[in-house]
């Protein structure tokens, strides 16, 4: 993905390609497209889980592959404006006499999704094995001569072609909004005509989009997958959360929701819980950076053009007492006798009048800076979608310790290596 901005140096193309794709970080497109589409997803998710656990007899049974689906669903409709129909693919398997309530009618079956996923995932497979490789170059020139990467990548560039090409046809045509429902593709397709006349981007929009379809569900299902474990192993915390909930929305008893129901709530203990979630399970470990002038980091001179690997959690992040290497460099600190730092506690980021401290201490889950990561505003959202009509739909009694280990598989994303859920 060298066109993406996930690879691009800092300098005023990549600010021009964020500046592009600012658009669906918007808070008009996160309500008015993202929202609706995370709902949907999610009601899915629920219908099959329904099944799932009439099947196991309330049994417990493995999350990840489900919460990874409904994260590619959601996102791809997001992206793309197309239904992938991963979980349809899902409740098949589970039991072929059950369907999935249809989409909304607007999202068109994406004929190639099979083959859009298959590919994305080994393409995903391949970018992991580069980034945990002993040497990256050899493990990129290997796998760029392998006959199902070139096959893989070339399925995913045909794909991403004939959509772009589509939506440059549905704007010309001015018929956009009505034919087909509003998508980033389409809006970044926009944006580019009135901000920079319709210059060719073919290339940078499809590195972009690849981008942010792998991200875009990565790092949530992650994410997602860790917070089940905590809720699942905190049940006084689980409790709480739910109580919250229906208070928040004004419920009588758990229950659906609308999608506007919870774009406008404000549920601090809700936060504090994603919070403490990112903070513990660090779903994206590193960032990476390079010096582009002679620095000190720690007190060790770093020349210029050196690689940077920010690790963003870990064992020495839950230390109490650590040296300070810096010279009079002032820096937060959590407050170690409130809680100690290894311990799961939402409570640590709420303040003493109940409102959500978002800099109660030091974490960095997204990174920061001008190269943050881009897909933040989105992943909240879907997080607080998930976690909010999951709780609202089920309870998750605790499980045997034999299925609440806290292994994780680390490459790009960090992910548990056991996620498994009893929804009751």
């Amino acid at each position: 993905m060298p066109n993406a901005t996930f690879s691009m140096k800092t300098n005023d193309k990549l600010k021009s390609q964020r500046r592009l794709w600012g658009v669906v970080s918007s808070s008009q497109f996160l309500h008015e497209v993202a929202a609706p589409r995370f709902h949907e997803s999610i009601s899915r998710l629920i219908e099959l889980w329904r099944v799932r656990s009439n099947i196991n007899k309330h049994q417990p049974f493995r999350a990840t592959d489900d919460l990874k689906s409904t994260a590619l669903e959601a996102i791809g409709a997001i992206s793309l404006g197309l239904d992938l129909g991963m979980l349809q693919q899902d409740m098949q398997r589970a039991n072929p006499k059950s369907r999935l309530s249809p989409n909304k009618g607007d999202l068109e079956s994406c004929r190639d999704g099979p083959l859009l996923v298959h590919s994305m995932e080994i393409l995903l497979q391949c970018l992991n094995w580069v980034t945990t490789s002993a040497s990256v170059r050899l493990s990129k020139w290997v796998i760029g001569h392998l006959s199902y990467f070139q096959r893989a990548q070339a399925a995913v560039t045909d794909i991403f072609n004939s959509e772009i090409n589509a939506a440059f046809l549905r704007i010309q045509s001015q018929d956009g909004n009505q034919r087909h429902p509003r998508c980033g593709l389409q809006e970044v397709l926009k944006r580019n005509s009135m901000l920079y006349n319709n210059h060719s981007i073919q290339d940078e929009i499809r590195n972009e989009l690849f981008q942010f379809l792998i991200f875009g569900h990565e790092t949530t299902s992650a994410g997602l997958g860790w917070a089940l474990k905590h809720l699942t192993d905190n049940q006084a915390v689980q409790t709480r959360l739910r109580s919250a909930l229906v208070d928040a929305f004004g419920l009588d008893e758990p229950g659906l929701l609308a999608t506007s129901d919870i774009t406008s709530a404000d549920v601090p203990y809700l936060d504090a819980f994603i919070a403490e979630v990112l903070r513990v399970s660090y779903p994206g470990p590193v960032a990476f950076r390079e010096t582009i002038t002679g620095c000190q980091i720690l007190g060790v001179d770093i020349p210029a053009g050196t690689p940077v690997l920010l690790v963003t959690g870990g064992p020495s992040h839950l230390l109490e007492y650590y040296t300070d290497y810096g010279s009079g460099r002032k820096s937060k600190r959590w407050d170690t006798n409130f809680a100690p730092l290894g311990q799961f506690l939402p409570e640590r980021w709420m303040r003493s009048d109940g409102t959500f401290n978002a800099i109660a201490g030091p974490s960095l889950p997204f990174s920061t800076g001008a190269r943050g990561c881009f897909g933040r505003k989105i992943t909240l959202l879907e997080i607080n979608f998930m976690i909010s009509m999951l709780l609202l739909s089920f309870k998750f009694p605790e499980l045997e310790s034999r299925l609440s280990t806290y292994g994780s598989t680390d490459a790009q994303i960090r992910r548990p290596t056991q996620c498994y859920v009893k929804p009751m």
